[in-house]
């Protein structure tokens, strides 16, 4: 009878966390295996003391890694034996962590949330999608505006790289560079130098500077709120310098920026007329735009999904290429210039055979 009761509350504590994904064979081909995830997932079966003791741990796992973008989920091999046989699960519970285009590793340690949660970080990817900008050589590339390959930089008071902008970058790797330079590095000024540079030439131009605050607290629906946001925007009008705090992070996309009003607050002077593009939902920004959002990996990999998807026509110009469109403004001008006047040439000619005729 004891027996039959501990079984029972085992497989209700086991189904019971909501912060662990239950995984069924398609979620986890899809979520698992056929995805960017990282999963750490815990093989387990009904009847087992093990698994019962182990849960509130993992359930404090998935809490702390969820922010971070890494998934904690767990699987019942006694419904599943094809991946029991798969992953070798006769002994349970059996844990291991599965990373995008890498073999599982199997996690023989404590089973507590710290042991496990520095396993993960400890096997985390992402390292080489990050630049730390610790040489001139690797700032100028950075900053290289010839290549059109969105950027995200981090300027950190953190010796390391977080968790947190591993996970994004490693998940952005198809369309974004990222850059990392902590706050005592000696090229920490140069790199904050890079920033303004970039930010001041396109101010010169008319284009705004751009905050990212998140899909959340961008829509202002009560009244108060955008009375709030009207009366930051105007002591943020009073200067001109954008200035660092630790941590700061910097989208940039050296295509220029056009977005829509809803997912942006604008610190500096009001929108006028002439920063406007094609239509009235969407103004003309800046190569650079500092995050302000949550730091947690939802809001932040959107943010970065977003800075990758600017289109080519989006442009904002530089000195350099609007000079070159100035010299070809001028030479179609030219151009029609002499169309004009061999247009004029052949009616005059027109009118004086009609002439002739007459």
């Amino acid at each position: 009878m004891i027996f039959i009761i501990c079984s029972l509350l085992c497989s209700i504590h086991i189904g019971f966390s909501q912060a662990i994904a239950e995984l069924t064979p398609q979620l986890f081909k899809e979520e698992v295996l056929g995805n960017d995830n990282t999963y750490f997932v815990m093989f387990y079966i009904t009847n087992c003391p093990a698994c019962h003791q182990m849960v509130p741990e993992l359930d404090k796992l998935a809490k702390a890694m969820r922010p971070i973008g890494i998934r904690v989920g767990k699987m019942n091999v006694e419904h599943y034996r094809e991946f029991a046989q798969m992953y070798q699960t006769y002994q349970v519970p059996k844990c291991m962590l599965f990373r995008p285009n890498k073999t599982p590793i199997v996690y023989n340690q404590d089973r507590t949330l710290r042991t496990m949660r520095q396993f993960i970080l400890n096997n985390q990817l992402g390292d080489k999608q990050i630049s730390t900008l610790t040489k001139d050589e690797r700032i100028n590339k950075f900053f290289n505006t010839s290549a059109h390959i969105p950027r995200l930089l981090l300027l950190s008071g953190k010796s390391t790289v977080p968790p947190l902008f591993k996970q994004v970058c490693y998940k952005q790797r198809r369309g974004v560079l990222c850059g990392f330079v902590n706050a005592r590095a000696e090229t920490v000024t140069k790199v904050w130098d890079k920033v303004k540079e970039l930010d001041e030439q396109d101010r010169g131009q008319g284009a705004l500077r751009a905050t990212w605050i998140g899909d959340e607290r961008a829509r202002m629906d009560d009244q108060n709120e955008k009375e709030t946001e009207e009366q930051e925007s105007e002591k943020d009008s009073h200067s001109d310098e954008i200035s660092v705090e630790y941590p700061s992070l910097f989208l940039i996309n050296f295509k220029g920026i056009k977005l829509e009003k809803e997912l942006m607050r604008f610190p500096g002077k009001n929108t006028s007329a002439d920063s406007k593009l094609n239509d009235e939902n969407s103004v003309k920004l800046g190569r650079v735009a500092s995050y302000d959002g949550k730091l947690n990996f939802a809001e932040l990999n959107e943010a970065a999904s977003w800075i990758a998807a600017v289109k080519p026509k989006d442009f904002v110009q530089t000195e350099s290429h609007t000079n070159s469109d100035s010299k070809k403004d001028e030479k179609s001008k030219g151009k029609r210039k002499d169309g004009d006047h061999k247009k004029k040439d052949k009616k005059k000619k027109k009118t004086i055979a009609n002439n002739e005729e007459l």
